[in-house]
Formats: C-alpha cells, structure tokens, sequence
C-alpha cells in the first residue's frame, strides 16, 4: 500500500473518532443572553395589545387571570409573572390593588411589566391583606397558588372601582 494512502486512512479514522467524541454542553446563562431592546419592546406592546383585546372592565379578577395565563402560556426568555396586592396611594389616595404583572427584560438590563391591575376601595374586608408572589409561566399551573390567596378571593368576588392595563419601566 501507498503511503499517502495508508496516511490518509489514520487521518480519516482520526477525524471520525474525534467526531464520536461527546463534549460537555455549555449553557448559556442570564449574563450570555442579550436582548435586542427594540424586540423587547415590541414584545411588551404586543402583550399588552393582546389584554387590551381581550380584557373589559366587566371582568372578574379570575377572568383576567385566565387571559394572564394565555398571554403567558408560552414564556418569554427571562420572564417572570408578579401577583401583589395591597393598599398603595399610587394614585394619590389610597387604594386597596390586586395586580398580574408579566415581567420581561427590556434589553438595557432593567424590565418592562405589563401589568392588569385592579382597584377597590380600602374596607374592613381587605383591610390588611398583601400579598407578592412570584410566579413561574412554565410551571402548567402557574396561577393555582395564586387563585388561594386572600387577595384573589377578594378581587374576584368584590368589584373594582377602576381596572387599568399598562406597561411600567422598571
């Protein structure tokens, strides 16, 4: 046999074990992502477009839920859901608030929260009651301990003086 012949099968059979060889698998973490902000911006006016469609102010709180959980039925990268509640004077007086907010990175390393929220008046009944949970859009049940809470029941059996859908810039 020729030698460059003999050369090129050790070469061949080199080059296919090399291919067999397995390589540990590097992930990507939060810090290896980047976000393009315009994107990130588009995918923030688009969620909240889709509640706008879909969400009245006839609504229950749990009805709005169920159009959260549509909107976030498949997650954005770095996405987040935030249910709080409690009295706040956002507004400039207080008022009792049961919020969702779907949080996602804005690509210059701060957040945009689309947030659905509901306002009441402070009474006896809510008097006390906060509540912040972070919810997991890839759990398939995200929203179940949420559905629990005091502040749930509250929002979904009282009815709101005002319901507003925004985008916040964290």
């Amino acid at each position: 046999m020729k030698p460059y012949l003999i050369a090129a099968a050790i070469l061949l059979v080199v080059v296919a074990l090399a291919a067999c060889v397995r390589r540990p698998a590097v992930k990507a973490t939060a810090e290896d992502v980047t976000y393009d902000p315009a994107v990130q911006r588009q995918i923030a006016d688009d969620s909240l477009a889709f509640l706008q469609e879909k969400i009245d102010d006839s609504m229950t709180f749990g009805q709005v839920a169920d159009v959260f959980a549509e909107l976030c039925a498949e997650p954005t990268a770095d996405e987040e859901i935030l249910f709080e509640a409690g009295t706040y004077t956002f507004t400039g007086k207080p008022m009792f608030t049961v919020s969702l907010a779907r949080q996602i990175p804005d690509g210059e390393d701060e957040y945009y929260q689309i947030r659905a929220e509901f306002l009441f008046r402070p009474d006896a009944d809510n008097a006390g009651i906060t509540e912040t949970m972070w919810l997991d859009p890839k759990d398939g049940d995200a929203f179940s301990a949420a559905r629990r809470s005091a502040a749930f029941v509250y929002a979904d059996t009282h009815t709101a003086q005002s319901v507003e859908l925004c985008i916040d810039q964290s």
